[in-house]
C-alpha cells in the first residue's frame, strides 16, 4: 500500500527467466467464397527463482502458476459474412507452491464459435453462439477455483450508423 490510498502490486523476489516463443499463420483462400485461416502458436518458459540461494525450497525452481509449455491452435472458416472457429489450448503444468509440491495437472480446452453478420440498410446485425470447453473437461486456472464445464454463450448485436 502506498500511501494508504490505493494498493498496487511490488515485487519481492528476484526472478529469471529463458524462454521461446514460436507462432505460424497460414491463410488460403479454399473457393471464390471460402476463406480458411489458421494460427498456431506456443511456448516455452523456464521461469525461476533467484532470490536465495540459501533457500533450497524454491532457489531455482519454476515459479508458481506459470506453465513450462503452453501451445494454442486456432481455425476458422469464413464465407462471406460467416465465421465458423474452433481453438484448441494446451496449457502445461503449474505448479502451486514454491517447493514444487503442490501442482495442478496439464488440461487442454477447446471452444467453437459460429457467426454470422447481416446488413439491414445502413445498419448491421451481428449473431453468434460459442461452445467453450468444448470437451467438458475438468480444470482449475487457480487451485480451488474450477472452470466451468461445457457451457454455451449468446450474442446478438446491432449497430445503428
Amino acid at each position: 500500500t502506498q500511501g494508504n490510498s490505493y494498493w498496487s502490486p511490488q515485487n519481492i523476489r528476484n526472478t529469471a527467466a529463458l524462454g521461446l516463443e514460436i507462432q505460424s499463420k497460414m491463410q488460403q483462400q479454399l473457393s471464390q467464397q471460402i476463406k480458411w485461416n489458421s494460427q498456431l502458436s506456443g511456448n516455452f518458459l523456464k521461469a525461476v527463482d533467484v532470490s536465495d540461494k540459501t533457500n533450497v525450497q524454491s532457489y531455482l525452481k519454476q515459479l508458481r502458476y506459470i506453465p513450462q509449455s503452453q501451445f494454442g491452435w486456432m481455425n476458422q472458416f469464413s464465407r462471406k459474412q460467416s465465421m465458423a472457429q474452433f481453438n484448441l489450448q494446451f496449457i502445461g503444468k503449474r505448479y502451486t507452491t514454491s517447493d514444487q509440491s503442490q501442482f495442478l495437472k496439464a488440461f487442454v480446452a477447446a471452444d467453437f464459435s459460429l457467426q454470422q453478420q447481416l446488413s439491414i440498410g445502413k445498419n448491421s446485425l451481428s449473431t453468434g453462439f460459442k461452445i467453450e470447453n468444448l470437451f467438458n473437461q475438468i480444470y482449475q486456472v487457480y487451485k480451488g477455483y474450477p472452470m466451468p464445464k461445457r457451457h454455451l454463450t449468446f450474442n446478438l448485436n446491432l449497430s445503428f450508423k
